[in-house]
């Protein structure tokens, strides 16, 4: 055992002191963890807080490993280069970041496209990125970069540790990659194909007798632009072409022996068109080739990890001489119980399609909504609407109740708005579907939240179906448990912080005795409040938020409050969460 408070300091691994004076407890008792153990598969359900990124890099560092990170999102890919440069730790981002050597008026993802030697090369301004990046001890990327960087491009070297940050969702990610996704206008306006007839093997035979063409008209699109095609719309039609060239050619390949580990479905997109979806019913078959990739060790790290969690990304806690055992470490909270309450609120109904039909019912939670939010009047708050549609119907409720600190966004100008939210002088309650991950709300950004209905995914999808029924609904549930702790865990973000959360779907009661669904820390954090005897606020933090949290590139000068209209007109689109069936056991 290394005592991480006295013996290893982080400066001792040459990271910075004032940056990191100091390993918390938390983070040398994972780190003796992870060195006391030798199989391939580490996951660390570590809470809110615990500094997992210092974690993970100094364990790279210890073992002297060559590590590849991967995260989920451009904010924290652009904090781990902040933090860890000094270390050698370097990022690497799509071909569409960096500009094109030949073609100037094309970044080089469309230089690639198009056939020029530098992109294809690798001595263009990607190409030396890569090339650093293959000579980095710490290279950061994304997933999605990283699985078509291996499957299409030339990889970034060998590595001996593999950390997946935000592990909870790349099942996710590693299914989105595998996934393969027809659009109306790949069906209509450039194929000008009829929809097949049937159902998966048919679409198989249909992707084979189109591939021929739309290589061809790549092909053609190629030699326009080398033959000094400026025209933006031919680089547009060669990018659709392309991308339209890859899909057929992975869904003519998929065996037909195999049909059962995927998932047929025809749905409309966000614009309300329609996509005939072709998804894995599971990431098992597809996580060593597109993700694991042979590396030696993987770390797995995340706030919600379980054992259900690691059991869909086919990896088990149970069978140790199983390739794919995997140790799971639960530890617990870092912060004090007592600043972090979650209220389940008792509301006599639960949240479901029939209920939310009900204008009684729905009058009622935003009675309560608009009781929290107008006690909570001197700090910014946060309700979880799940879907924009109840967003707009949220917003038209506590507007009608005359509450008149709302912000909401739409989905072109989130960033935006949560700057302005969070760095405006006077408080705001904020509606979103969006803000369950990616972003860090510490202290004054964020003081309560309010969740008027738990997350569960879509039940009308086919994939969810399937994924259920293959589960016995362990599915759903799971992704319901760790969306909904990633959703109260984006406010308390250090040990002098504090937010209040307030839980208004009495489907709560029944899902937090299921075993194993939730962490314990999580549930030892809920305590039961009649909604008619709601409790008082915590103090006003007096703490003020230095600048906004990094969330993206806009900038937005501080500015009074003003009250932000619904946006009209809303949005006639769902988003996963937005139905719950009413024969969910209790």
């Amino acid at each position: 055992m290394i005592d991480f408070e006295v013996d290893v300091l982080p400066s001792t691994l040459g990271l910075s002191p004032e940056k990191f004076p100091s390993f918390r407890p938390i983070q040398g008792q994972g780190l003796n963890y992870a060195l006391d153990t030798d199989c391939r598969f580490k996951a660390f359900d570590m809470p809110t807080g615990s500094g997992k990124s210092l974690f993970y890099v100094a364990y790279a560092l210890l073992t002297g490993s060559r590590v590849l990170i991967l995260t989920g999102t451009k904010a924290l890919q652009d904090q781990l280069l902040r933090d860890f440069a000094s270390v050698g730790a370097v990022d690497i981002r799509g071909r569409n970041n960096y500009t094109c050597t030949t073609y100037s008026w094309l970044n080089c993802e469309e230089g690639a496209i198009a056939g020029c030697r530098a992109c294809n090369g690798g001595s263009n301004t990607y190409g030396s990125r890569v090339a650093e990046a293959r000579e980095a001890p710490i290279v950061v990327t994304n997933y999605t970069y990283y699985m078509l960087s291996s499957l299409y491009g030339e990889g970034l070297g060998k590595f001996d540790l593999l950390v997946l940050d935000e592990a909870h969702n790349a099942a996710d990610q590693v299914c989105d990659c595998a996934s393969i996704h027809i659009t109306a206008h790949e069906m209509f306006r450039l194929l000008r194909s009829r929809v097949p007839k049937g159902d998966l093997p048919d679409w198989i035979t249909w992707a084979s007798e189109n591939l021929r063409d739309a290589i061809s008209t790549v092909e053609q699109l190629k030699a326009a632009i080398q033959g000094g095609d400026r025209d933006k719309e031919t680089m547009k039609d060669l990018k659709l072409w392309s991308a339209l060239a890859d899909k057929l050619t992975r869904l003519s390949v998929i065996a037909k022996e195999k049909l059962d580990t995927w998932v047929f479905e025809e749905k409309r997109d966000h614009k309300e068109e329609t996509v005939w979806s072709i998804d894995p019913l599971w990431a098992n078959e597809h996580v060593e080739r597109l993700l694991f990739r042979g590396i030696e060790r993987v770390m797995l790290t995340s706030a919600t990890l379980t054992e259900l969690t690691l059991e869909f990304m086919g990896l088990t806690t149970q069978d140790k001489s199983h390739p794919y055992y995997c140790t799971l470490y639960n530890f617990p909270s870092v912060f004090p119980t007592s600043k972090s309450p979650i209220y389940r609120i008792d509301m006599g109904f639960r949240m479901s399609q029939t209920t939310e039909k009900d204008p009684g019912l729905m009058a009622q939670a935003d009675e309560v909504m608009a009781q929290i939010v107008e006690a909570r009047m001197d700090r910014n708050g946060l309700i979880h609407s799940v879907s924009y549609p109840r967003r707009d119907r949220i917003y038209d409720g506590l507007s009608r109740l005359g509450v008149d600190i709302l912000i909401t966004h739409d989905r072109n100008n989130l960033a935006a708005q949560v700057q302005e939210w969070i760095i405006a002088v006077e408080p705001r309650a904020m509606i979103s579907p969006a803000l369950t991950t990616g972003y860090d709300l510490a202290y004054e950004a964020c003081e309560y939240t309010i969740i008027p209905k738990l997350p569960f995914p879509d039940s009308s999808s086919k994939l969810v179906k399937a994924r259920d029924e293959a589960s016995k609904r362990k599915y759903s549930l799971n992704l319901m448990a760790q969306t909904l702790v990633q959703m109260i865990g984006r406010d308390v973000r250090a040990s002098d912080d504090q937010a209040e959360h307030f839980i208004l779907d009495d489907n709560i009661f029944w899902a937090t005795k299921v075993k194993g669904l939730f962490p314990s820390r999580f549930t030892r954090l809920i305590t039961r409040r009649d909604r008619k005897a709601l409790p008082q606020p915590l103090p006003k933090l007096r703490r003020r938020l230095q600048s906004a949290p990094e969330i993206g590139t806009v900038e937005v000068t501080p500015q009074p409050r003003t009250v932000v209209r619904p946006i009209p007109p809303p949005d006639p689109a769902w988003t996963p969460g937005d139905e719950t069936d009413d024969d969910i056991p209790f």
